[in-house]
């Protein structure tokens, strides 16, 4: 994460510092990025990777040549690789080649919420509203695929949706979804 603001409580060890909306916020924004596709996709994604692996979703840049990335502080960058998709999650890894190392996002462990955990998302709601932070609850954890239904050939890899009370919108798609640590634990991904 990058500029780290005084969180003014230490972790105890029942876990790490639980953190508001505001300073999960000052933390993430400089790994949050503005991902623009073709000639009117606008999406959001987050640095993964120091050197320049971005995380989003699929579908913002599904069938697109031009792809570019604009950072936090207005650097723009295209997208020299999709070094990797996952379909059945809507993901896609997006290598560019900034000129200085990028502040990455610390991933968390997703499995352990529950309904009513305390969660943040970041995103670029409708191509307008950049970095943009919302705030809600998990809903429900839902088992999207499971054994059964890879069994009978309805889906081909185990998946768990999170539910999620916190706004977004088009364009926010591929951004982050923090727990209380900070931590990204999910990808936004449909409204």
């Amino acid at each position: 994460l990058a500029p780290l603001a005084a969180c003014g409580a230490a972790a105890t060890q029942s876990g790490p510092a639980r953190l508001s909306a505001k300073q999960v916020f000052q933390r993430a924004s400089p790994a949050v990025v503005r991902v623009e596709a073709g000639r009117d996709k606008v999406g959001t994604g987050f640095v993964l990777d120091k050197d320049g692996v971005i995380a989003t979703n699929l579908h913002v840049v599904a069938g697109e040549s031009a792809i570019r990335v604009r950072l936090f502080d207005g650097t723009q960058y295209g997208v020299e690789q999709i070094a990797g998709v996952d379909p059945d999650r809507d993901l896609a890894l997006l290598r560019i080649r900034p000129a200085k190392e990028l502040p990455a996002l610390r991933l968390g462990d997703s499995s352990a919420l529950s309904a009513g955990d305390e969660i943040f998302a970041i995103g670029n709601p409708l191509g307008v509203f950049d970095y943009s932070v919302t705030e809600g609850l998990i809903s429900q954890v839902r088992p999207y695929c499971g054994p059964a239904d890879i069994a009978a050939q309805r889906c081909r890899q185990e998946l768990t949706v999170l539910q999620f009370s916190a706004a977004i919108s088009p364009g926010s798609s591929g951004g982050p979804l923090f727990n209380q640590a900070g931590e990204v634990v999910g990808v936004t991904t449909a409204i």
